[in-house]
């Protein structure tokens, strides 16, 4: 029977899973969308019980089409959100997702409190959205004995353990990259304990084995191994071969993140962008910079159902569009920021302002790139890669905000696909450092775009202009 790793991504929008052959050859996959609810404004809530039978429901599908052996399971998902436990393991209410905004009225109070973070504590975060939760919910709170991510509610029922790896457990806002632990200070600030928190184990590495009662639900055999791959972006980078400073990545998904791998402990002073710890093997580069916008594809979807698909060409002298339609986090963290169209005239159509949005999204990218110290006009090739790439408008979109050719990574799956390969690697089915080729996805090339020279930098300071207008950057320049 064909050996495999089923690699399980919980995703913004929808639970993704691949199912991988010893060679590294995609067997059958499956995507099964799960809905985000809105109960009140400024609210993102999943039902972590919706992920697990959908869960369920793919492993069934996947095991139908393909007859194999399963060699382990491999978990990564969305970042930042807040599952919340009783004393019995019982999810306490709905898990709040990264895109939920009501922290934000709390949140100043808590940034008052804390010294300087890296990352800094956003709106989404799992101890804004906790800090929040305390006060606004206090019988929840009081009856809390566990709080996870979502990857790590999956990882809970398919292993019984409470744990948690250094790539997720940074957007959670109350980690330490440096140090490796939980910063007991900002915890306690955030109202939280230590001992609601996971244990922190390696990025990649086996935390248990598929008990009985988690093996019937989902029609598996018991005592399969699973592996925490890590939060989707950096286990993304990993599955492109992101490893090294000079392969820069960019993700395209519902929110967008650029992540530039490094070898150097960049000061906790420099704010410019996020310091994550990588989710890799020894030998890789063991951090990656980050600079991670919130709207991406949740705005080009907006657009869509809004004005329809049509595409108007490509117009410099068009509409405009800042889409800050969920506020914003990066160059500048401001939740109440918002969208807007400008220029806009009587001729312009539904086309055009689908046009807009496409530039918009892209130009954030662009202008996140350039409050990292990136370089924008340049021959290199950027390193594109998500489930934005299927979107053909949207990755010449980026070919043209950036300036440059891209090279595309062909697996849309690819936080899933990263999953799988660091399965892989813990499996001793390959090594990376031996064979860096070894389980990357294909690979396509697009051609820089025809631009007159100087015309992308002007796009770009255009945009940051008419982003002030709606509140997203500092007087003083920071982005």
């Amino acid at each position: 029977m064909t050996e495999t790793i089923l690699a399980i991504d919980i995703g913004t929008s929808s639970i993704k899973l691949l199912l991988v052959s010893r060679d590294g050859d995609v067997l059958a996959r499956r995507r099964i969308s799960h809905d985000t609810s809105h109960p009140v404004p400024e609210a993102a809530e999943q039902d972590p019980d919706v992920w697990w039978s959908n869960l369920a429901d793919g492993i069934r599908h996947v095991t139908r089409v393909i007859r194999a052996g399963i060699s382990a399971l491999a978990v990564t998902g969305q970042m930042h959100g807040l599952v919340v436990h009783d004393a019995q393991g019982h999810v306490l209410r709905p898990a709040i997702t990264w895109q939920d905004r009501r922290s934000e009225s709390t949140l100043p109070h808590l940034l008052d409190s804390l010294a300087p973070v890296t990352p800094p504590v956003s709106a989404g975060f799992q101890a804004a959205s906790w800090h929040w939760l305390a006060q606004a919910e206090p019988a929840v709170g009081a009856r809390a004995q566990r709080v996870l991510l979502p990857k790590d509610e999956i990882i809970y029922r398919l292993t019984d353990r409470h744990v948690t790896d250094p790539s997720d457990a940074v957007g959670t806002g109350w980690f330490d990259p440096i140090a490796g632990t939980w910063d007991r200070r900002t915890v306690e600030t955030a109202g939280a304990r230590i001992d609601l928190l996971p244990e922190i184990v390696p990025s990649g590495s086996i935390v248990g084995e598929l008990p009985p009662h988690a093996a019937m639900q989902l029609g598996l055999t018991p005592g399969i191994p699973v592996v925490i791959a890590g939060g989707d972006a950096a286990v993304g980078a990993f599955g492109a071969g992101a490893t090294h400073e000079s392969t820069p990545l960019l993700m395209l998904s519902t929110g967008c993140q650029l992540l530039v791998p490094t070898d150097e402990t960049p000061s906790g002073n420099d704010h410019r962008w996020a310091l994550w710890p990588a989710a890799t093997v020894p030998g890789h580069a063991p951090w990656l910079r980050v600079g991670a916008t919130l709207n991406g594809g949740s705005a080009i979807g907006w657009a869509r159902s809004t004005f329809g698909d049509h595409l108007a060409p490509p117009d410099d002298s068009g509409p405009m569009f800042v889409p800050y339609l969920a506020g914003e986090r990066f160059p500048v963290s401001r939740s109440s920021s918002t969208g807007a169209f400008f220029h806009l005239g009587g001729h312009h159509g539904p086309g055009h302002l689908l046009r807009a949005v496409f530039d918009g999204v892209a130009l954030a990218t662009a202008d996140a790139l350039a409050a990292m110290g990136g370089a924008l006009s340049t021959d290199v090739p950027l390193l594109v890669g998500g489930g934005g790439v299927r979107d053909d408008a949207w990755v010449a979109a980026i070919s043209t905000a950036f300036d440059r050719p891209l090279r595309v990574v062909s697996e849309a799956d690819l936080s899933a696909w990263g999953a799988a390969r660091l399965a892989a690697s813990c499996l001793g089915w390959m090594d990376p450092n031996d064979e860096p080729e070894a389980w990357l996805p294909p690979i396509g090339e697009t051609e820089r775009p025809a631009m007159a020279e100087g015309m992308a930098l002007s796009r770009l300071e255009r945009f940051r202009l008419l982003a002030k207008l709606v509140g997203l950057t500092d007087e003083g320049g920071n982005g």
